[in-house]
């Protein structure tokens, strides 16, 4: 896996602080920002639709480190 893509079960998706919670493989959850230019395909209405789709399997792609992870893609 790619250092900067994280798999995992989407666990939340916080549309006021723009976060999304992903459950990985050791079960740790990891969050990463989102803003308008994130690219989201295989969800309808975007990271909406996401939020919709809680307990799915998700790919995100981002950029930064630690807590300035910023999502380019996520993937259902």
């Amino acid at each position: 896996t790619d250092k900067n893509t994280l798999k995992g079960e989407l666990v939340s998706v916080d549309t006021a602080t723009k976060m999304l919670t992903v459950k990985t493989a050791d079960g740790t959850e990891q969050k990463v920002r989102y803003d308008d230019s994130t690219k989201v395909t295989g969800a309808k209405d975007g990271v909406a639709g996401l939020a919709n789709a809680d307990d799915s399997d998700v790919t995100i792609k981002f950029t930064g480190t630690g807590a300035s992870r910023l999502a380019d893609k996520s993937e259902k």
